[in-house]
């Protein structure tokens, strides 16, 4: 009898896909229409009160941008193998790896919990996100989107976010 109930209970739960998250505000340059197909080489790099989570949001961001065939820079591509430093100058770095453009910004994690000692636990989410598309030779923002999720969110959420908004933003 309970394996009928499981079964029965395995075939009526199905998973909602999360709501898209749009950006709190955003600004598309009148510039990035048409951007898409010739954007070249993007680097990436993020900073932010968690250097975890601004490594794993550029990590999202890679991902992401790779699954659409755009050809991506970050730290730790080019620097495999070795530690992820704090890059000092995005615009500096992404210049010397031969980027066009540079996807940069800062992410705010949420307040961590305190556990039942007064230890406080890291959160691993996002609460604020400020993300741009930044065109290296004219030195102009083509695309930025501010994202503020409530509930604070996953890295892998925003990023995704992002790419799918500044996709549409440079057809």
């Amino acid at each position: 009898m309970s394996r009928v109930i499981l079964a029965v209970l395995a075939l009526s739960v199905t998973l909602a896909p999360a709501a898209a998250l749009a950006p709190a505000a955003s600004f598309v340059h009148e510039d990035a229409s048409g951007r898409l197909a010739i954007l070249g080489k993007v680097a990436i790099v993020l900073t932010g009160d968690d250097a975890f989570v601004s490594r794993i949001a550029e990590d999202v961001l890679a991902i992401t941008l790779m699954g659409h065939r755009i050809r991506v820079i970050y730290p730790a591509e080019t620097h495999f193998g070795r530690p992820r430093d704090r890059v000092a100058d995005p615009a500096g770095f992404a210049r010397r790896e031969g980027a066009d453009v540079l996807i940069t910004g800062t992410l705010v994690t949420e307040p961590g919990e305190h556990d039942r000692h007064g230890y406080e636990r890291r959160s691993l989410r996002t609460s604020i996100a400020s993300l741009s598309l930044v065109d290296l030779p004219r030195d102009k923002v083509l695309v930025w989107a501010l994202y503020e999720p409530e509930p604070a969110a996953g890295v892998s959420r925003i990023g995704t976010a992002f790419v799918e908004f500044l996709v549409k933003s440079l057809e």
